[in-house]
């Protein structure tokens, strides 16, 4: 659209001062703290897992991390977060009004390459039969994979002649806990899973788009996210893709019909939602009606976000 971009240092003085070139009424967003010289400014703060799962942390992640987030609430006129879970937490651990609030509301889209990407090639090459299900996280600890592996070994024992898989991707390093893939690992051998299940790693992105476009359902297991869902959802609704999602507060901010909860941490829930999707007809979405919806979605999306700036440049 012929936009002028501006280059700038990757600090404070330097975005500054590309603003000022820019003539710029507001920044938005910033990761970091801009000081209350220049123009209005929205500041970004991902999630407060630091707080709220402060076992996963050192002492010392958790004081930098509230030092930096106190003070990019200090210098911000307003704070841009992925939920209205992170809203309340802004409120809570940082006093952030939540007039000064903009919490980003749940808005899957889809891009028209993600369907160029071949099914049955992509399965093949992996190794894969259908019928699955498809969990793309990486391999972190609050993530929750062990509630899904003995769901899926329950439904493995209830449904003895479907040969169901269980399909992981996602990074196997959790530098936390460098020993939690390994565990896992083990956990599959010991629940008798391990020729049903196959741990496939970071795989390209295209790879995974068809690997969800191919499943019965992505399953999101996790204890915490910054935004409904995570990633892995936001991707399997825009490709009307169902998705069996743990019922954490933050998840529960998705009001689509084709996200299914259950509880958190129960693995004998979640098996139940999966016989659900086993036994329910799949959805059938064209491209051209997937692209429609997101375009919809990312419209509205934008009018509410525009409408919130001008509000603080007024």
């Amino acid at each position: 659209m012929g936009f002028p971009v501006f280059h700038c240092s990757n600090d404070a003085a330097g975005i500054l001062d590309a603003a000022h070139r820019a003539r710029a009424d507001i920044i938005f967003p910033t990761v970091l703290p801009l000081g209350r010289r220049g123009p209005p400014r929205v500041g970004y703060i991902p999630d407060f897992q630091h707080r709220r799962l402060s076992h996963l942390f050192s002492a010392r992640t958790i004081r930098k991390r509230d030092r930096l987030y106190a003070q990019i609430a200090k210098d911000a006129d307003a704070i841009f977060i992925y939920s209205r879970a992170g809203a309340a937490d802004a409120t809570e651990f940082l006093g952030v009004p939540p007039d000064r609030l903009m919490a980003l509301p749940f808005t899957p889209y889809v891009q028209p390459w993600w369907f160029e990407p071949s099914i049955e090639e992509t399965i093949d090459r992996y190794a894969i039969t259908s019928p699955y299900f498809l969990i793309c996280n990486h391999f972190w600890t609050h993530k929750d994979h062990a509630t899904a592996l003995r769901a899926f070994a329950s439904l493995v024992e209830q449904r003895k002649d479907q040969p169901i898989q269980l399909i992981l991707t996602g990074d196997p390093i959790d530098h936390r806990a460098p020993d939690h893939y390994a565990k896992l690992i083990a956990l599959t051998r010991d629940l008798g899973i391990d020729s049903r299940t196959r741990f496939l790693g970071l795989v390209p992105k295209p790879d995974q788009l068809a690997l969800m476009r191919g499943c019965r359902a992505v399953i999101q297991p996790t204890l915490f996210e910054g935004g409904p869902g995570g990633g892995a959802v936001n991707l399997a609704i825009g490709l009307g893709v169902p998705a069996i999602v743990s019922d954490i507060p933050v998840n529960t901010e998705i009001d689509i019909d084709d996200v299914i909860f259950f509880r958190a941490g129960n693995a004998h829930s979640l098996t139940e939602k999966m016989i659900q999707v086993l036994d329910d007809a799949p959805p059938i979405s064209t491209p051209s009606e997937l692209l429609q919806i997101s375009e919809q979605r990312l419209t509205t999306l934008g009018a509410g976000i525009v409408n919130h700036l001008k509000r603080l440049v007024t």
